[in-house]
């Protein structure tokens, strides 16, 4: 799933041409809180799993990197 999660980030991100890794602060990528909750709707529907995005939740809204946002996807995954 990290292979899809990166693809569909890199979609998101203001130039495509950037290179995303897993060390790459999102503020960086130029996905802004409206382009993570698209990012939140796209990776639901691909991977099949509910992901929170509220910080109260343990959700995407705190994530500082595009690892961060790995992470908490993979551990949803690994629950669903």
């Amino acid at each position: 799933s990290e292979d899809v999660i990166l693809e569909v980030v890199r979609k998101h991100a203001a130039d495509p041409a950037t290179t995303i890794g897993r060390d790459t602060p999102i503020e960086d990528s130029g996905i802004d809180s409206y382009g993570l909750i698209e990012i939140v709707f796209e990776l639901e529907e691909r991977l099949g799993v509910d992901i929170p995005y509220n910080a109260n939740d343990g959700g995407f809204a705190d994530a500082k990197t595009v690892g961060d946002l790995i992470d908490k996807v993979a551990a949803l995954v690994e629950r669903a």
